[in-house]
């Protein structure tokens, strides 16, 4: 979160030694992009699919042979929502995706203050959604991952991070039916 392009450079460097185009950049509120509202995924999935529609566009094809989405965190969560809302790819790497908004805001309301599930988390969320315009269950993994389509899939976990739970990477690469699939 309020992170930005810059540090995706050197994973966009050895894609496109390996013959892939990379499209990088900041998800609203992040970075240099225009202040807005950030929705935890909910309307950055749409700037994925803006992303996916002007690659398209460029290259002048529609196959997804050389596209491959990647999101990290939070752009994991709008890139797994992307992918389960279209087709048009050819592989999955999802670093660091959270289960749910639900789930990732308790859990962070415990570990950056102590906060018990049954106190802030409920409060944040009624206000999130009446503030940013949207239901927080729309941004579920686990309901996205059953949609995307079964192509090669990377998902990348740390042990020991207790902001981005491996646990949640380790249920969501189970739930891929991709043929081709590996964790890390």
């Amino acid at each position: 979160l309020f992170r930005n392009r810059v540090e995706m450079l050197s994973r966009a460097v050895a894609l496109a030694k390996a013959g892939y185009g990379a499209l990088l950049y900041d998800s609203r509120n992040h970075g240099t992009s225009q202040k807005s509202v950030v929705s935890l995924g909910f309307y950055e999935t749409q700037d994925v699919l803006g992303g996916l529609a002007y690659i398209r566009t460029r290259s002048g094809s529609s196959t997804p042979a050389k596209i491959v989405l990647m999101g990290v965190s939070m752009g994991a969560v709008a890139t797994l929502r992307a992918a389960s809302e279209s087709n048009g790819y050819a592989a999955l790497i999802l670093d660091s995706p959270f289960a749910s908004i639900r789930e990732t805001i308790a859990d962070h309301a415990w570990l950056f203050f102590k906060l018990p599930r049954f106190t802030f988390p409920p409060f944040f969320l009624f206000w999130l959604q009446r503030f940013a315009a949207f239901d927080v269950d729309q941004v579920n993994s686990h309901a996205a991952m059953a949609r995307v389509q079964p192509v090669p899939l990377l998902m990348i976990a740390s042990q020991g991070d207790r902001r981005m739970r491996p646990e949640v990477a380790r249920q969501l690469f189970e739930e891929s039916r991709s043929p081709v699939k590996k964790i890390e």
